[in-house]
This record gives C-alpha cells, structure tokens and sequence, in this order.
C-alpha cells in the first residue's frame, strides 16, 4: 500500500480533509513538533492564564492572610479546609499558570529549563487538583458529621485530626504521582502537538491517570453529592424555633457556600473532560481551548465565593485591610515627624 503523504497544519484540518486516520494525524503532529493550537487560540490563552494567575494570586493570598490573622474566624472548625483549598489555587496561580501562559506564548517547549520543569509540572498540577478536592470533601464531611452527631462531632473533629486529614489530602495524591517521575508507575511525557508536560503509560502501559481521576475526582464528587443530600434532609427538619433560627440559618448559608463551590468545581472541570473524551483528534482544537480556560476560572472563583457568602470572612478581610491602612498611616506620621524633628535640629544648629 503506498505511503498517503500529509501536510502539516498549524491544527490538524488538513490532515482530516485528506481522509488520514487520527493516530495518523497526530503522530505527523508529534514528527514536525507542531502545535495542535493556532497562533490566536495560543495568544489568548497566554493572556487569560496571565489574568488569572494575577487575579488567583491575589484573591486566594488575601483570603489565606485575613483568615490566619482574624482569630475568631482561625478558630473555626471549618477554617483549615478552607486554607487547604485556598493555597492549593495559590499554588496554581503562582506556579501553574505562569507556565502555562509562557507555554502557549513561545508555542514551544526545547529549553533546558522546561525540560527539568516538565518532570515536575503534571505531578504539581495533579497535587494541586487532588488535594483541593480532597480538601473541599473533608470539610463537607466534617460538616455531615457535625449535623448528625453533634456533641460526638465536637470531640471528634478536633485540631489534631483536622491536620492529619488536611495532612492526608495532600500526602496521597503526592504519594501516587511521585513514582511517576521516575517512570516506575506511569512516565511523565511531552505531548508535542498540545506542548503538555503530561503523565502517560510506562513501559508496561501503567498509567496513574485514571487511578487519580478515580479516587481523587469522581469518588469525591460522590461522597459530596451524598453528603449534600443528607445535609439538606437532615435541615429540612430541625425545628423552626427562635433559639436555632439564626444558627439554622448560618448552617444554610455555610453550606450553600460548599455546594456552590463543588458545583463551580464540576461546572469548570466538566467540559475539560467531556473534551478530551468526545474529542480525543483534537478535531475541534479552539474548544479544547476554551476548556482549558474554563477550568483555569477556579483559582478566581473560589475566593469570590467564599466572601460573598461568609460574613466572618468579609469581616476578616475588612479587619485586614483596616490594620495594613492603619499602619501605613502610622509608619507616614512617624516619617513626618522624624523629619520634622531633622529639620528642627538644622535650624537649631544653624542659629547656634
């Protein structure tokens, strides 16, 4: 059978429309180290990963910063979970995404310095992913539990174990990608036409991929979607009294807080994978795009999430800028008045 000699594409169009097979296509793709994106779809995603990594970085340091400084929200049971997600976009809005944007910019990936980056790069995005899912389910669990065993919840979860689950929610994901690295379970690989340090199949075709998405994503989601549905039941019939009127409706937007967080978190993972399933040719390479966006909206939406619905926490942010505004003001009122006081010296020593 004769050798079908294709052409090669900023996407893969061209590839297509000669009748060429996927695994074709993308291996023309990966020979002539071509970028699946086009040099608009790259330049638009190196602006909005800058954008949000800006916007992450400030939001999530501001939202860790007032909560460890304001002592009646820091002893919250809830708080450290919190803090656990909140530095877990941190990371990626300081570390992920500016990768990223330097990625699609340059559309290329030959340094030294990205090589050594991409042993690292998908076991810290995979970190990140995990252990913010892993926070966010503990807290919803914690909360589950506190509903129906009260008294009991209390002695349970209390500081040493917080730290030991919040411990755990970083450790295993850590612990299943780090073999990773070395090629023992998976292998961290370069796709060349997305430009995506990525983990794939070992030698033995092991990949912890799906293992990760497993227990690490859908597993969790599960757990929510349970835990929410006993919340809610579980609100929907205790008393209307005047004594729990307002704990009742704390405990309401608390936990409408958590749910709109795990929504937000399937509403902007959701289309990534349905993406990367439905089209695994890249045939469509500006929806891929689009996708990766999406998902990146998390580091941003959070913390907003987080402010608007928890007034203990709008407080604490409000207490933190008032301190930062008030010792400003203090450290220019004392520079005034040391010059104030040079000056006075001056003259002094002059009329003298």
């Amino acid at each position: 059978m004769p050798t079908v000699q294709l052409s090669v594409m900023p996407h893969n169009l061209t590839c297509w429309e000669e009748g060429a097979s996927c695994d074709d296509c993308l291996e023309v793709l990966r020979e002539n180290q071509t970028m699946i994106f086009s040099v608009a779809d790259s330049s638009v995603m190196a602006g909005v990963a800058i954008i949000f990594s800006f916007l992450g970085f400030a939001f999530n340091l501001i939202t860790i910063t007032a909560l460890l400084f304001y002592r009646s929200v820091r002893q919250q049971i809830t708080t450290p979970f919190i803090l656990s997600v909140s530095f877990a976009h941190l990371l990626y809005s300081t570390i992920i995404l500016p990768l990223l944007a330097t990625r699609f910019y340059t559309r290329q990936s030959e340094s030294a310095a990205w090589t050594g980056l991409c042993k690292v790069f998908p076991v810290l995005f995979y970190l990140v992913l995990g252990a913010s899912i892993l926070s966010l389910m503990s807290v919803t669990i914690n909360r589950t539990c506190i509903l129906l065993f009260q008294e009991k919840a209390q002695n349970i979860c209390n500081v040493k174990v917080r730290n030991v689950v919040i411990f755990l929610c970083w450790l295993l994901p850590l612990a299943i990608l780090t073999p990773s690295t070395f090629g023992q379970y998976g292998q961290v690989e370069l796709n060349d036409y997305t430009q995506s340090c990525t983990i794939g199949p070992d030698d033995n075709g092991r990949n912890p991929k799906r293992l990760m998405y497993n227990l690490f994503v859908f597993l969790p989601c599960t757990i929510m979607v349970i835990c929410n549905i006993i919340i809610f039941a579980k609100l929907k019939f205790v008393p209307n009294s005047e004594s729990v009127s307002e704990n009742r409706k704390a405990e309401n937007i608390f936990i409408l807080m958590l749910f709109m967080v795990f929504l937000f978190f399937v509403l902007t993972l959701f289309p990534s994978w349905a993406v990367d399933h439905f089209d695994k040719c890249y045939k469509h390479p500006t929806i891929h795009a689009i996708a990766y966006m999406l998902n990146w909206t998390g580091v941003i939406i959070n913390p907003i999430i987080f402010m608007v619905t928890q007034r203990s926490y709008r407080e604490a942010v409000r207490g933190l800028f008032k301190k930062l505004f008030v010792e400003v003001k203090n450290k220019d009122a004392m520079e005034s008045t040391v010059m104030h006081l040079d000056d006075f010296v001056k003259e002094d020593s002059n009329s003298s």
